[in-house]
């Protein structure tokens, strides 16, 4: 299905190019803000979907061939209805050349073949999701509200914009591969995320879309200062978001056992903060060395020590760094609405400076110096062996200063490309970065 989407995709954005350039110039910079229209060339269900209806609701075997089936012809129902709007739109191409001077009959010709498709698609959805409930068992008709809610977060999660607000926790958990006792045991905590995340992500759903019955209102309605009043509430719904996940994680990974809360917590604010959070170059290097158990036991104490107190520092830049994205995010997408008031008005723009850059420039020099300590403990040999240690061996003397600059990009287009050491990994310890149980709610700075 995406090769037929991308190919429909390129062949109505040629039919819309085909509009006269003064009408492209009026009408496609807002047809891209309005909602709806990028997702219209987009199928509401993919064949991925299958397992959350298999898993939801619990389907035995002749239920999932059916529900294949299903899918296969939804399948088949999208692809023809996009070959429909694409006709419709190559039926008008006449009638847009001799109205190239009425911009705004232009633009309803032109939106008309593209509404009739969204709503087609709309009901496409519907009779998928009526099919699939008409095969249901009444043991099975009890998990309908909780699946429609996990498939509605699953379908809307990923509209997110910023950091932390299209994580997605179920995937989280489900890579963690936990036992049913555990799952058990925190389905009250997920379940309780769950519901307040859905009801966020259907407000968020709802804003987006705007209060207006047909796109070419929602068109005329642009950068007015209702529609400018509705994006800036817009923000507010994703910062809502994104604090859920955030206190989602954070009470998921203490309802866990010890060790898992540790793992799922720090995965959950890799994949959410992945800037932040993701593993640093100096870590890799100093992890790699404390899985050796070949060194002499004052070098591996060394080593060990050297590392705790890497991540306690780590710790602290994280936090800060997480502190500062937090409020960086939602000021710089209401500076880029106020922006846009501003070019219509012919000021000049703002441009918000990251106050995570400085930061993490800082915390690379602070890896660089316990990099330092570590190559004191070793022999050039063995830190040369060290996963990542490449990365900072020094060029050799025959090589060019450009030639030099060009290796270090090399090696920092490839951070955290390569494959973790093997043993045990030290970021499970209660040292690690995030490597504790939780606080309390409201314990903890980040919150």
């Amino acid at each position: 299905m995406s090769q037929t989407t991308t190919i429909t995709t390129r062949a109505l954005r040629q039919s819309l190019l085909a509009i006269p350039l003064l009408i492209c110039a009026i009408a496609m910079p807002v047809m891209g803000q309005v909602a709806g229209i990028g997702k219209a060339l987009k199928p509401e269900f993919f064949t991925r979907d299958l397992i959350i209806f298999i898993e939801g609701l619990d389907l035995d075997e002749t239920q999932q061939i059916i529900v294949e089936a299903l899918f296969d012809d939804y399948e088949q129902s999208f692809a023809e209805g996009i070959d429909r709007m694409e006709g419709r739109i190559e039926d008008i191409q006449g009638d847009i050349e001799s109205l190239k001077d009425d911009p705004q009959k232009v633009l309803r010709l032109v939106i008309g073949p593209i509404e009739e498709w969204m709503m087609e698609r709309d009901v496409l959805g519907d009779q998928l999701i009526e099919n699939v409930r008409v095969i249901l068992v009444p043991a099975q008709e009890t998990l309908w509200v909780e699946f429609t809610r996990k498939l509605y977060i699953e379908q809307h999660l990923s509209d997110g914009v910023m950091s932390g607000e299209n994580v997605n926790l179920f995937h989280v958990l489900r890579d963690l591969s936990l036992d049913e006792s555990t799952t058990n045991q925190i389905k009250p905590t997920v379940d309780e995320y769950a519901v307040e995340l859905h009801e966020s992500l259907r407000n968020r759903t709802r804003l987006v879309q705007g209060p207006h019955a047909t796109l070419l209102e929602t068109i005329n309605a642009a950068d007015t200062p209702a529609d400018q009043a509705r994006k800036l509430d817009v923000i507010d719904a994703r910062v809502a978001i994104r604090n859920i996940n955030d206190d989602g994680i954070n009470a998921i990974a203490r309802a866990l056992p010890e060790d898992k809360g540790i793992e799922f917590w720090n995965e959950a604010m890799k994949r959410g903060y992945p800037r932040i959070f993701r593993r640093t170059a100096a870590q890799r290097v100093l992890e790699s060395a404390a899985a050796i158990t070949t060194y002499p036991e004052d070098t591996q104490l060394a080593i060990d020590q050297l590392l705790a107190e890497y991540y306690v520092e780590l710790d602290d830049f994280n936090t800060r760094l997480l502190d500062k994205q937090r409020v960086f995010d939602p000021d710089r997408l209401r500076e880029s609405i106020k922006n846009r008031q501003r070019k219509r008005d012919g000021e000049e723009t703002v441009r918000l400076e990251d106050p995570t850059r400085e930061l993490i420039a800082q915390r690379k020099a602070m890896g660089t110096r316990y990099i330092d300590r570590l190559r004191e403990l070793l022999s050039p040999e063995e830190f040369d062996k060290l996963e990542g240690a490449r990365r900072y061996a020094p060029p050799p003397a025959s090589m060019t200063p450009k030639e030099a600059e060009q290796l270090q990009l090399n090696f920092n287009r490839n951070v955290n490309s390569t494959p973790q050491g093997k043993g045990n990994d030290p970021r499970t310890k209660p040292t690690a970065p995030g490597g504790k149980k939780p606080a309390e709610k409201g314990d903890r700075g980040r919150d």
